[in-house]
């Protein structure tokens, strides 16, 4: 999460869904959350392909 190199890019067939989703962008979460998030799901220490679907 604190790395800034992902950014979720949710399908949305709704103009308002798409202006909640990118007002999103604004939310500015705490230090203390981010590390939790970090924890929770942390970097691996070597390039890993994602499952796309």
């Amino acid at each position: 999460m604190t790395h800034g190199l992902a950014v979720p890019i949710p399908k949305s067939s709704r103009p308002h869904h798409l202006e909640d989703l990118a007002a999103a962008a604004q939310v500015q979460l705490s230090q203390s959350t981010l590390d939790r998030i970090d924890g929770l799901a942390p970097v691996p220490p070597h390039p890993v392909p994602l499952e796309i679907r």
